[in-house]
């Protein structure tokens, strides 16, 4: 039975302790966090600097919630954006000296929302071992061919985008900063390599801000 074999997968992965729950937080401040009764630190979150409690961040959020209301009703294609979104990409823009800049709900959205907008069928991802998985998705869901170096191994990376002749399009995906070790990738020559084989590099910039 189905039940069974779901049951049998789910003690597998408890065998090998790769089997997750979530847990409950209560009294979330910043970084930290109330768990069954205990104060922990969270290494694990994005709110470094505990601005989601900030009084000015509480108080913009409860007017655009009283001016807009909740919720976007659609995606932004289908009903539109709103001034309030616009706002903000044109001051992150101005703030990273960029022409253009575009919000996602969430980092592993952007990683797939630029994948599989830059890269079809037809193309090249040639991708760091150690990507984020959000990363590793998005080559996956664009249609791309996808070759994978050794963790910062640049020399086979240069390898496999020698021998690329038949794709339209060479894209050179790494992180900058590697969630799961936090060593660093060589930024100069990942894009050595893309200027030598004319390819496109993509990098995730956890640090950027």
């Amino acid at each position: 039975m189905l039940t069974d074999l779901l049951q049998e997968e789910l003690s597998g992965l408890k065998e090998k302790n790769l089997y997750r729950r979530i847990l409950s937080l209560k009294s979330l401040r910043g970084p930290k966090a109330l768990l069954e009764g205990r104060e922990i630190l969270l290494f694990c979150g994005n709110d470094y600097l505990g601005l989601s409690q900030h009084p000015r961040v509480i108080e913009a959020a409860q007017n655009a919630a009283e001016r807009y209301g909740v919720g976007s009703g659609a995606a932004r294609l289908i009903s539109g954006t709103s001034d309030l979104h616009e706002q903000l990409e044109r001051e992150l823009a101005q703030l990273k000296k960029k022409e253009r800049a575009l919000v996602f709900t969430a980092g592993y959205l952007a990683n797939l929302g630029v994948l599989t907008a830059l890269a079809g069928e037809k193309d090249l991802i040639v991708m760091d071992k150690f990507c984020h998985a959000s990363l590793i998705d998005g080559a996956r869901l664009s249609g791309a061919s996808l070759r994978v170096f050794p963790h910062k191994n640049y020399e086979r990376c240069e390898e496999l985008l020698s021998k690329t002749d038949s794709f339209s399009k060479k894209i050179l995906v790494s992180d900058t900063v590697f969630s799961m070790d936090g060593d660093l990738a060589d930024l100069k020559e990942l894009i050595r390599i893309k200027e030598k084989y004319g390819a496109l590099l993509v990098v995730d910039r956890r640090d950027a801000f």
